[in-house]
């Protein structure tokens, strides 16, 4: 494998699967005599100030369909580099050996016709804007705060002068009046200048002020931090109803005598019996057991004397994981209601899957405002059931749904999902 890397950038290291592989230098272009590719004998040309670096994956051969083979590769910009200065970096695959076990054949290696390549835009500064609501959704109500966070990375030890953070809540959004964070370590002169809206206005204007904040090997230089919820904005008669909220954010700064700014954008899902699943370990050994936690949230806001009729969460599992009976236990509101057995349902939705039920309604009450997760285990099987082996790199997929329905014929869902892989090699030194 071959990478080039333009002259402003500095490769620092190459990982696959979490392991350090070594890189060696071949020449930077254009050199005398030309840098060259001592396996395919490959010159290169282009483009110009490129170093050139051949990698020796510790693989001896691949075949189709097998696992994918994920590498992550740093690289750092060259101090001075101009803001702008589209830096890239270049990869063309090649097999040493070519198609025979020997190498009778010859290298594969079809440059350039394989190269591919991406690229870096260098900026003093990166803004993000991100919510705290898990997998981006949250049912109204004060019972449910999430927090956005305004996130700025800017160069190490680069400094940004004049700040302004600005942003506008959504009026589906009420901010709740716990006071806002600046965080901030090498800052000067931060300061709240506008809250948003206090209840039961929602919406409106925040704006934040540095006067200068330099920059730091940390990913995050500046911070704020907004706890806010969503106001009832969900006709719950309705079928399925959800809106999607969005959350804009501008910086501006000075650096080096210009000003510059960044923008920042994030959405969250409003629905009214919200669901997120997780498993763990993600990665398991064949008879192993993998825990799987369902946490669900039910909206402060039905409509008044509209009585809840269905609530309940369905776990389909996949072929190759048998559940474990009399492993679910329910937490609710945060108390611990032990075990909560499933409607178990064999060859549903499909031959060779198994679905769990669990009425929450009629056995756990569970009541608008409440906050609840359900946790079991599975085990990995050996083979599926038409009798194939279950193999290494091979993905579980595990889907989950929450339902409701109210007496006035208002009904939603909301699904989730997880996915385990099957690594059935154990390596010992």
């Amino acid at each position: 494998m071959l990478f080039k890397v333009t002259e402003n950038l500095i490769l620092d290291s190459v990982s696959l699967f979490s392991v350090s592989l070594t890189k060696t230098l071949l020449g930077v272009i254009p050199a005398t005599p030309p840098v060259t590719d001592p396996i395919s004998l490959t010159e290169f040309t282009t483009p110009i100030g490129a170093s050139v670096y051949q990698l020796i994956l510790p693989i001896g051969s691949v075949v189709a369909n097998g696992p994918k083979l994920e590498m992550e590769i740093c690289t750092t910009l060259r101090s001075g580099t101009a803001l702008g200065d589209i830096q890239t970096v270049y990869l063309t695959p090649g097999y040493q050996f070519g198609d025979t076990p020997t190498g009778v054949n010859g290298p594969i290696f079809d440059y350039p016709a394989k190269e591919v390549s991406g690229n870096i835009d260098p900026g003093v500064e990166l803004l993000e804007k991100t919510s705290i609501a898990p997998e981006g959704k949250r049912p109204p109500g004060p019972s449910f705060p999430f927090e956005y966070h305004l996130s700025s990375n800017i160069a190490d030890g680069e400094t940004l002068t004049d700040i302004i953070i600005f942003g506008v809540l959504d009026p589906a959004i009420q901010w709740t009046g716990k006071p806002i964070q600046i965080i901030a370590a090498n800052a000067k002169g931060c300061s709240v200048v506008t809250t948003p809206n206090m209840a039961p206005i929602s919406g409106g204007d925040l704006k934040v002020h540095c006067g200068s904040v330099t920059g730091s090997t940390a990913d995050v230089d500046l911070q704020v931090v907004v706890e806010v919820y969503i106001t009832g904005i969900l006709d719950e008669s309705a079928v399925n109803p959800q809106q999607t909220i969005p959350n804009h954010v501008e910086m501006i700064y000075a650096y080096d005598n210009t000003v510059y700014g960044d923008v920042g954008d994030v959405d969250v899902l409003a629905k009214p019996y919200t669901l997120q699943k997780q498993g763990s370990p993600r990665n398991v050994l064949l008879g192993e057991n993998v825990s799987f936690t369902l946490d669900f949230q039910y909206t402060d806001y039905p409509l008044t004397g509209n009585k809840t009729i269905k609530l309940g969460i369905t776990d389909i599992l996949p072929d190759g994981l048998n559940y474990n009976h009399d492993s679910a236990k329910i937490t609710l509101n945060g108390v611990d209601k032990g075990v909560v057995n499933p409607v178990i349902t064999d060859n549903t939705p499909n031959p060779v899957q198994k679905t769990l039920f669990w009425d929450l309604l009629t056995s756990q009450q569970l009541a608008t405002g409440s906050v609840g997760s359900i946790t079991f285990t599975a085990e990995v099987a050996n083979v599926y059931h038409d009798g194939a082996d279950v193999l290494a790199g091979d993905n579980l997929l595990n889907t989950a749904s929450a339902s409701w329905e109210l007496e006035s014929g208002g009904t939603g869902t909301d699904s989730s999902s997880d996915t385990v892989s099957i690594f059935n090699a154990v390596l010992s030194n």
